[in-house]
């Protein structure tokens, strides 16, 4: 990812960060479409990065900071996809996710 995409990611963190921080809609929960319930498995996480919302990335952003697993398995996602340099929603997550690994 070229490093004026890296700048723009964290500037986008940084407002997403506010905006959620800020408000009461984190419990909202997307229903994925081939998926029978609603825990974070790699597909659901999958889906969520591939056509989830805002409000779809709170909710995995605040897992993501809670339980390493999480963190690993978007990780895991994301790598099946970072080939493919128009899967920018991946690229972005894969940063997301390395910048909290330590």
């Amino acid at each position: 990812m070229p490093e004026s995409a890296k700048n723009y990611a964290l500037r986008f963190l940084v407002a997403y960060h506010s905006l959620t921080e800020n408000t009461a809609f984190l419990g909202t929960t997307m229903l994925h479409r081939h998926l029978n319930h609603q825990t974070l498995t790699l597909a659901a996480i999958d889906d969520v990065i591939g056509r989830g919302k805002v409000y779809d990335w709170a909710d995995l952003r605040s897992a993501v900071l809670r339980d390493r697993t999480v963190r690993e398995k978007v990780f895991r996602v994301c790598q099946a996809h970072v080939h493919d340099p128009y899967a920018q929603r991946y690229h972005f997550w894969k940063h997301y996710v390395e910048q909290h690994a330590a």
